[in-house]
């Protein structure tokens, strides 16, 4: 049960501080499960966020955004991996705008795509014009 095994190895990384552990944990998962966007999204998380490798997250992303180049949470992380790790705003914004054309209804990279305007390229207009479709699209949920 895919959950569950997430949940451990989560548990391993934070409760047991064991990142060797995690590490494998989530590899045997995925080895398992490589065409399950959930456990590759995890998996590039815990690479940048708890090991510092930048490479292999980058390439959990890539790989992630191969099977399914059209979700709006794996295109968001990614453009927010390249704006925060890489320091890549052309990079960002491409990822950005590439998850709002495939998934125009979705807030979430409208949002992040918002704040980059504003507060990385003071360009308010369109900062404005993203949090405004954001808040058209999912009300809710922003």
């Amino acid at each position: 049960h895919v959950p569950a095994r997430l949940q451990y190895s989560s548990f391993l990384a934070e409760a047991k501080q064991n990142l060797p552990a995690a590490a494998a944990e989530l590899k045997r998962i995925l080895a398992d499960h490589p065409g399950d966007k959930e456990v590759r999204h995890e998996y590039a998380f815990f690479l940048k966020n708890r090991m510092a490798d930048y490479d292999g997250a980058e390439e959990q992303f890539r790989e992630g955004l191969k099977l399914y180049p059209d979700c709006p949470k794996l295109r968001n992380n990614y453009a927010l991996f390249l704006k925060n790790v890489r320091k890549d705003l052309k990079g960002a914004v491409d990822q950005f705008e590439e998850a709002i054309r495939r998934s125009p209804t979705s807030a979430l990279p409208r949002v992040n795509y918002a704040l980059l305007l504003e507060t990385q390229m003071k360009d308010f207009k369109k900062s404005e014009e993203q949090y405004r479709a954001a808040l058209l699209h999912e009300p809710g949920n922003v």
